[in-house]
């Protein structure tokens, strides 16, 4: 599950750089990232998910 979850996110990426022609096509691992760093926030921002601070990390819990 989290691997098809993670495709589409490539997939998303890939298909939005050939349709605006940008070259190389393919997606990098801080696109991939920063896709997945936004669903947080969104998700955090509808009140979905808590965070919090760790020493070293955040920690995020679903509602």
């Amino acid at each position: 599950m989290m691997e098809e979850a993670l495709m589409q996110v490539i997939n998303e990426i890939v298909q939005e750089k050939q349709s605006a022609r940008k070259f190389p096509t393919y997606a990098t691992k801080r696109e991939v990232y920063d896709k997945v760093r936004q669903a947080l926030n969104n998700l955090w921002a509808q009140g979905r998910i808590k965070v919090g601070d760790t020493i070293n990390d955040k920690w995020i819990e679903p509602v």
